[in-house]
């Protein structure tokens, strides 16, 4: 049973890693002109049918939001805000994580839309046209896609 569940983690993380890759270059190639997505080519295929597309959709915008919640779920903010095991976790604590998860949902939806490359749906029709960082103007949605390479790389190297 020890060797089965060795392998079974090295499996998962093997496909863990081949879908932080794909999703790395999808972040980091959305912005460019001639942006090629391996995930939209997946979903947009003229010959798929509704529940390919509906499997595909959800198992990239599914791993997305894993890893971002599953940070979040590891959050833990000065010892006070934090999801703690054997219900020992405050009423504070759930409020503060479902307010944040409801603050990251509907950008992770839109980030998804722009990755797979679908610009008239239902989303977009309800929010209206979305400028991505109207502050700080358009250079700065070229660029933080290379901050993203950069984190990954401080992650990797433990840095």
């Amino acid at each position: 049973m020890v060797h089965l569940k060795k392998k079974f983690k090295i499996i998962i993380s093997i496909i863990f890693g081949i879908f932080s890759f794909i999703v790395l270059y999808e972040e980091t190639t959305i912005f460019l002109e001639g942006h090629f997505s391996l995930i939209g080519l997946l979903i947009k295929h003229p010959d798929r049918e509704y529940l390919s597309c509906l499997f595909y959709t959800s198992i990239s915008l599914g791993y997305i939001l894993f890893c971002v919640f599953y940070g979040f779920f590891k959050l833990k903010v000065l010892s006070k805000y934090g999801i703690y095991e054997d219900h020992n976790t405050d009423s504070s604590s759930l409020l503060f994580t479902s307010v944040n998860f409801s603050r990251v949902s509907a950008p992770l939806c839109c980030n998804f839309l722009n990755i797979i490359g679908y610009k008239k749906c239902a989303f977009n029709y309800v929010l209206g046209d979305i400028n991505l960082v109207p502050l700080l103007g358009p250079s700065l949605s070229i660029f933080f896609p290379f901050i993203l390479v950069l984190f990954t790389i401080f992650h990797l190297f433990d840095l």
